[in-house]
C-alpha cells in the first residue's frame, strides 16, 4: 500500500510544515515516525527567517516583543527580529485588501441579478434561445463560485501572516504547535478551489462549443463569441468530477493538485528569495520587507478574484451584445465590432414595448454626449472642432484668456508634458516613495474639465480637457487625432492651435515635425497665428519650428531600418510557433512550453501604451526562452476582435484556466524585480508562465547573463 505524505513546501522562511489533518492517513508506524520528527524539530528551533535571509553577521533586531495585531502560535514573540513598522504596514495592507476583494466579489451579486432580469424581459426574438444556452450556466455557477471565493480569503489571510510570523519571530523551544503547521491545510483549500474553478470553466467551454457547433453560420453567433473560442488552449484539462478531483490514487488530477500547491509555494518563496539574488534587494531587506509580503498577498488574492471576475465580464458583454442598443439590429459601431458582418440586420419580431423603453431610457440625453452624430443631416460645416494645445509650461495668464475666448464642447483644450521620462515614468510615481514628488502631473487640464476655471459657465458651454502624460507612444498630432475622431467623429476637421511655448522645452518634437511625419485617415489643420486670432499678446504664442525638409526626413527614417528585418531573425522561432500551435490543435495536454502576457477584467494592465510596452517584452522573453507566446487580453474587450494574428498566432482560446492564475507572475511597476528574476524566468520549472508588466524592458532581457547567449545568436543589440 502506497500512501501519500503532503510536502513540507508551503511554510514561511523558518517555517515547519507539519501534518495536514485533511491528508490521507498514513501507516500507524509512519504516523508516529512523523509525529516524533516534529517533536524533535520543536526541541531544536529553527532561527527567525529575517537572520536567516540577512546573515548570522546581520546585527540583531530586539525592539521589543509581540507585534500588534500579529498573532504567531509556537514563536517566540517576545524576541523580534524584524523591525515594526513594516510588518505593521503588512497586517493593515492585507485587513484593507482583503476587505476590497471581498467587496468586489460581492459587488457581483448585483451583476447576476441584472442579468436574470434583462433574461426575463429580453426580446422574443430568433436568437433569444442562444441568448439563453449562453447566459444561463455562467448564472448558475457564479454564486457559488463567489462564495468558495470568499470562503478563501481566510486561507490566503492564514498563508501571508503565518509567513510574517516566521520572517520575524524564531520558533518557540519546546512548542507542540505553531502556526504555520496549518499553511498545509491553507494551501491545499487553495489548489482544491483551483482545480474546481478550472473544472467549471472547462464545462462552460464545452457548453459554448457545443452550442457554437449547431449555430455555425448562423446570424445568432455574435463575433464576440466566436472569437473568444479561437486560438490555442493555455493549460491542461482536469477531471469536470468532484470524485476526480478529490483522488489522490496517482491521477492526472492528484498530479495537478501537487503542482497548484507547488506553484502556491513559489508565489511565497519568490520575493523572499530575490532578496539574496540582488545585492541592492538584499540591502533594503530591514526596512522595505513589507514589500515581499504585498506581493505575496496580491498574486494570492488576484488567484481568487480573476477567474470569477472574468466570467461576470463575459456575462455583461453578453448581456450588451444580445439586448438594448448593440443588439443585431444595430448599426452602432460596437454593435458592429461585437456581431461583425452580421450587425444591423433586421429582427425578425417587433422589440417589445419593454426593451424599446430601457433603449430609449438609455439615449443621449444631451448635445453634448451626442456631438459624434451632428452633421449627418449633411451640414458639413459642423463637423470641425479647435483642439487647443497648451503644456505645462504654458504661462497661467495665457490660458486664462483662451478660458476667457473659447467655451462649448467643440473646445479641447489638450495638455502636453515638458519634462523628462524620468518625472513622466519614474519608479515610484504610481506607488509613492520619494520620486513621487518629482512625478509629472496635469497643471490645467483637471481643473478645466471640472469647471474651476470657467466662473460659473453653464456646463452646456465648458470645453473638454485631456492630459498627454508623454510623448513615447505617439506624437501630440496624432493624439489631437485620435480625441477629436472620438469626441466628435470620424469625419470631422480638427483645427489645432498651439499655445506651448517649445522654447521651454528644447529637445521636444514641434507640431511641424509631428504634421511632416504624417498621420494616416488623420483630418487635422493648423491655425496660422493662433494668438493673432484670438486678441492674445503675440509672446504668448508657441515658437515653432519649420517643418524640415524631406532629405533630412528620410535620412531619418533610413537610420532606423535594421540590417536585417525582425522577421528574418526569428524565423525559426516563428516556425516553431507554428508547429507548437499546431500540436496544442490536436492535443490541448501537449508538453508544449507556453508564455502568456495577460490582461484580466478588474486587473491592473495600464493604458494601451502600457500594454503595448508589456507585449513586446514578454513576447520577447518567450523568444529567449523557447515558449509559445500568447496573449489572454479580455479587457475590455477579446484583443483578436480588434488584432488580426499575423505571423504569430497569439490567441488563447476561452481564456486562461483557473490552475494557470497560480503560476502568474506581475511586474507592473516592477522594472527592477522584473532585472532580478529574469534568471528565474528563463528556468521556469513549469509549463505555463503568466505575465503582466508594462515596461518595454528589451535592452534588460538581451544583457541577461541568462538569456545573453540567446539574444547573441539572433543578433540583437547587446
Amino acid at each position: 500500500q502506497h500512501e501519500r505524505l503532503e510536502p513540507c513546501c508551503c511554510s514561511g522562511i523558518g517555517g515547519s510544515c507539519g501534518l495536514p489533518s485533511s491528508m490521507p492517513r498514513p501507516p500507524r508506524l509512519l504516523l508516529g515516525l512523523v509525529i516524533v520528527a516534529v517533536l524533535q524539530a520543536a526541541l531544536g528551533a529553527s532561527e527567525c527567517g529575517a537572520r536567516e535571509l540577512l546573515g548570522k553577521g546581520a546585527p540583531a533586531i530586539d525592539l521589543g516583543g509581540a507585534i500588534e495585531g500579529l498573532e504567531c502560535p509556537g514563536f517566540a514573540e517576545d524576541r523580534r527580529c524584524c523591525d515594526a513598522l513594516p510588518a505593521q504596514k503588512v497586517l493593515a495592507f492585507l485587513q484593507y485588501a482583503v476587505q476590497h476583494d471581498r467587496d468586489t466579489l460581492a459587488a457581483f451579486e448585483p451583476t447576476i441579478a441584472e442579468t436574470e432580469r434583462a433574461l426575463a424581459a429580453g426580446a422574443a426574438d430568433e436568437c433569444s434561445p442562444v441568448f439563453e444556452m449562453l447566459i444561463r450556466p455562467r448564472l448558475s455557477v457564479l454564486p457559488s463560485m463567489i462564495q468558495r471565493s470568499l470562503g478563501a480569503l481566510n486561507s490566503v489571510e492564514h498563508l501571508v501572516m503565518s509567513g510574517l510570523c516566521a520572517y520575524c519571530f524564531a520558533e518557540e523551544e519546546g512548542s507542540t504547535f505553531r502556526v504555520t503547521q496549518n499553511d498545509g491545510p491553507a494551501a491545499r483549500q487553495l489548489s482544491g478551489l483551483a482545480l474546481s474553478v478550472h473544472a467549471t470553466q472547462q464545462r462552460l467551454q464545452d457548453t459554448d462549443a457545443e452550442m457554437l457547433a449547431l449555430e455555425e453560420g448562423k446570424v445568432c453567433v455574435p463575433k464576440y463569441l466566436a472569437e473568444l473560442w479561437t486560438g490555442s488552449v493555455a493549460g491542461s484539462r482536469v477531471a469536470s468530477t468532484q470524485e476526480g478531483l478529490e483522488s489522490a490514487d496517482g491521477s492526472a488530477n492528484a498530479e495537478a493538485f501537487m503542482g497548484s500547491v507547488e506553484a502556491i509555494a513559489r508565489l511565497r518563496r519568490w520575493p523572499h528569495e530575490r532578496r539574496r539574488l540582488s545585492s541592492s534587494f538584499h540591502a533594503e531587506a530591514l526596512e522595505h520587507f513589507d514589500d515581499d509580503f504585498f506581493e505575496i498577498a496580491e498574486r494570492l488574492l488576484s488567484f481568487l478574484v480573476g477567474p470569477v471576475a472574468r466570467i461576470v465580464h463575459q456575462l455583461q458583454l453578453l448581456t450588451l451584445t444580445f439586448g438594448g442598443r448593440y443588439h443585431r439590429s444595430s448599426s452602432r459601431p460596437v454593435a458592429r465590432l461585437l456581431w461583425g458582418a452580421g450587425a444591423g440586420a433586421a429582427r425578425t419580431l417587433e422589440h417589445s414595448a419593454g426593451e424599446a423603453a430601457i433603449e430609449a431610457s438609455r439615449a443621449p440625453l444631451s448635445s453634448a454626449s451626442s456631438v459624434r452624430d451632428v452633421g449627418d443631416d449633411g451640414d458639413h460645416g459642423s463637423r470641425f472642432g479647435m483642439v487647443v494645445l497648451i503644456s505645462n509650461r504654458t504661462e497661467e495668464g495665457v490660458v486664462q484668456g483662451l478660458l476667457q475666448r473659447l467655451e462649448g464642447p467643440r473646445t479641447l483644450f489638450l495638455e502636453d508634458v515638458c519634462g523628462d521620462a524620468f518625472e513622466s515614468l519614474g519608479a515610484g510615481c504610481h506607488g509613492g516613495g520619494l520620486q513621487q514628488s518629482r512625478c509629472l502631473t496635469p497643471v490645467y487640464a483637471a481643473a478645466i474639465a471640472q469647471g474651476a476655471t470657467a466662473d460659473g459657465q453653464p456646463v452646456e458651454r465648458l470645453p473638454r480637457a485631456a492630459w498627454r502624460r508623454h510623448g513615447t507612444t505617439r506624437s501630440i498630432a496624432h493624439s489631437a487625432s485620435v480625441l477629436a475622431a472620438s469626441y466628435w467623429g470620424e469625419d470631422c476637421v480638427a483645427w489645432l492651435a498651439d499655445f506651448r511655448p517649445s522654447s521651454a522645452c528644447p529637445g521636444a518634437p514641434t507640431l511641424a515635425e509631428a504634421f511632416a511625419a504624417g498621420i494616416p485617415g488623420a483630418k487635422l489643420e493648423l491655425v496660422r497665428e493662433p494668438a493673432k486670432l484670438l486678441g492674445l499678446p503675440t509672446s504668448a504664442e508657441g515658437i515653432r519650428a519649420e517643418p524640415p525638409d524631406a532629405a533630412h526626413l528620410a535620412a531619418q527614417a533610413s537610420d532606423m531600418l535594421a540590417d536585417t528585418p525582425l522577421a528574418t531573425r526569428l524565423a525559426e522561432y516563428l516556425e516553431f510557433h507554428r508547429r507548437g500551435v499546431a500540436a496544442l490543435a490536436s492535443d490541448a495536454d501537449s508538453d508544449i512550453p507556453v508564455l502568456v502576457y495577460s490582461c484580466q477584467p478588474y486587473a491592473q494592465c495600464g493604458g494601451h501604451g502600457d500594454r503595448l510596452n508589456g507585449i513586446v517584452t514578454a513576447f520577447m522573453l518567450a523568444v529567449l526562452t523557447r515558449r509559445l507566446f500568447l496573449i489572454d487580453s479580455e479587457s475590455p474587450l477579446p484583443l483578436q476582435l480588434l488584432l488580426t494574428p499575423r505571423l504569430v498566432d497569439w490567441r488563447v482560446r476561452g481564456g486562461l484556466f483557473a490552475t494557470a492564475f497560480l503560476r502568474h507572475h506581475s511586474y507592473h511597476d516592477k522594472r527592477r524585480q522584473f532585472d532580478t528574476d529574469l534568471g528565474r524566468l528563463a528556468s521556469y520549472p513549469e509549463r505555463v508562465l503568466v505575465l503582466t508588466l508594462n515596461y518595454r524592458m528589451l535592452r534588460m532581457l538581451f544583457e541577461a547573463p541568462a538569456l545573453h547567449l540567446q539574444a547573441a545568436e539572433l543578433g540583437l543589440p547587446l
